[in-house]
């Protein structure tokens, strides 16, 4: 065994023993020890992502991303307590009773008693004066994992988080496919992989982001191969949509790796087609399944959170108006099938008011909301959550909307403006190489416009991140997913320095330490300035394809 092989089995069995514990022992109190953890967890994860050179090197990573989440797999959720509704809404499912129909406390009144509904699980609950918030995806978990199990919480966790397991390794499988298209280095998937934030939140403490991140994956992926076969081989394809992936040679600067040939991303019988623009060519109706299976994936998304609504925007000017209709109707179509069980007279209104109350009541690790609370504070006397909520969210929707609007039309062929993130290695690295390029290179070119949505996504997200009133640790996993493609790093900053909000559960009152907050965000600020500090300079692509 090598010296170098050894560190590497030292730190990485470091990281698994560190996650482990921190998966099963500390509870939400605990900073003294989760701390500790949290700063040994993350060194270890920085050495290992900067560390793997070679395909086995990477492949014995990845298998160690597994093995973490699967050490989990029978641990109950330490830092969270949301099982506990996930188990109550299950339950009432199980026994054919819509969850959004009535607050958890009717079921505890006499006469409304429902066989697995207790009292010491009502005790559990976080937020039992509100109505359940969780859409269809999550309820079917819920429904099936207290089916399998309905009288045992540790067996209904231990199913849930096999569910995640199976999602969160979907997750890297596709993220490594889409790496392998855009030519960039696979470890890169290691950023998203084995963080300890995703790990411990999603596969540890079962938090739904783990679906929807796959569900999104899923839909760029699916899009990605629409876009790939819908304009190959045409001579004048439309710019910003995916170029053939048998072009004859790599871009500019760019070495053959065989071992990273997106072409595989294509049937074999499809590769390589010279078929024209056929409305019926096999090329067509195969492109135009995968775009209707992207909005399928897109409604499963939103239909375990709502987030992901935030970023169709950003399809429009990439399918143009007619194609965008048939996507989002395809979305709706998804979402109608998957809420229609749920649907009811007062469906409606009662999760409505669920999530009203996210931007009107609950206050957390908040930052931009939080100045402005001073600032109404010090001007009327009193908190102005009411108003600032709302007003808030109403901006990031005009400020995102207006982004995408503003975008390159990409469907413009005379349309050269382009803009060139320094994180890309396939583009040119100047404006003025795109007169130089050769087709080959302009085909590579138009992957520009799913590296520019990831970016999209990204800022989208951000933005979201920092106006609204509540930021929980484990919000940040699609940025997290993100970065993996656009190589910005300020998500990776910010999964550490959030996870130091837990120091809040260690009063002997839960307190907001205010100082924490602002420590967070001061460090989260300077990185995301640094990185689009970068994104506006002519660095190169050493960060990801390196």
């Amino acid at each position: 065994m090598t010296s170098n092989t050894a560190l590497n089995f030292l730190v990485g069995t470091i990281f698994l023993l560190v996650i482990t514990f921190l998966g099963y022992y500390p509870q939400q109190e605990d900073f003294d020890y989760l701390f500790p953890g949290f700063i040994v967890a993350f060194v270890a994860y920085y050495f290992i992502c900067k560390k793997p050179d070679t395909q086995k090197s990477l492949a014995i990573w990845l298998g160690m991303a597994i093995l973490a989440r699967f050490l989990l797999l029978f641990s109950l959720p330490n830092l969270s307590d949301d099982i506990y509704r996930f188990i109550w809404d299950g339950r009432l499912l199980h026994q054919g009773i819509n969850p959004f129909e009535q607050l958890p406390g009717y079921y505890i009144l006499p006469g409304n008693e429902v066989s697995g509904i207790t009292q010491s699980l009502f005790e559990q609950l976080n937020s039992p004066e509100y109505f359940t918030v969780y859409p269809p995806v999550c309820q079917a978990i819920f429904a099936f994992s207290t089916w399998l199990f309905p009288g045992s919480i540790s067996g209904t966790v231990v199913t849930m988080k096999t569910f995640f397991l199976f999602f969160e390794m979907g997750t890297i499988f596709l993220g490594i496919r889409l790496l392998d298209h855009f030519k960039m280095n696979r470890k890169q998937i290691l950023w998203y992989a084995l963080n300890p934030l995703i790990i411990l939140e999603l596969t540890g403490n079962l938090h739904f982001e783990a679906l929807m991140v796959f569900f999104l994956t899923a839909a760029i992926y699916f899009y990605v191969k629409f876009g790939a076969c819908f304009y190959a081989d045409h001579p004048h394809h439309i710019p910003g949509h995916f170029p053939p992936f048998s072009a004859s040679r790599p871009p500019k600067g760019v070495a053959p790796n065989p071992q990273m040939s997106s072409s595989t991303i294509l049937p074999p019988d499809l590769r390589n087609t010279t078929e024209q623009d056929s409305e019926g060519s096999p090329a067509r109706r195969y492109a135009m399944g995968n775009l209707l299976l992207s909005g399928v994936m897109m409604g499963m998304a939103i239909a375990t959170k709502l987030l992901p609504l935030m970023f169709l925007p950003f399809f429009i000017k990439r399918l143009g108006w007619k194609k965008a209709m048939i996507y989002f109707t395809v979305i709706g179509i998804t979402l109608v099938a998957l809420f229609a069980p749920l649907f009811s007279g007062v469906f409606l209104s009662n999760i409505g008011s669920s999530i009203g109350l996210y931007f009107q009541r609950f206050e957390f690790n908040g930052s931009i909301y939080y100045l402005l609370r001073w600032l109404g504070l010090k001007i009327s006397g009193y908190n102005l959550i009411q108003v600032l909520g709302p007003l808030l969210g109403l901006f990031v929707f005009w400020r995102i909307t207006y982004r995408a609007f503003k975008e390159r039309d990409w469907n413009d062929e005379g349309n050269q403006s382009v803009f060139l993130p320094s994180h890309t290695s396939i583009l040119p690295k100047r404006q003025a190489d795109l007169k130089e390029a050769t087709h080959a290179d302009r085909l590579s070119l138009q992957q520009l416009s799913t590296l520019q949505l990831f970016r999209q996504m990204l800022f989208a997200l951000t933005l979201f991140l920092f106006c609204t009133t509540t930021v929980m640790p484990w919000y940040l996993s699609g940025l997290i997913l993100f970065s993996v493609f656009t190589g910005h790093r300020y998500p990776l900053v910010w999964s550490f320095m959030i996870l130091l909000t837990y120091v809040n559960y260690s009063y002997p009152v839960f307190t907001e330490n205010l100082w924490v907050v602002g420590i967070e965000y001061l460090v989260v600020g300077i990185f995301v300035w640094w990185d689009f500090r970068l994104d506006n300079s002519s660095l190169t692509w050493n960060a990801i394809s390196k």
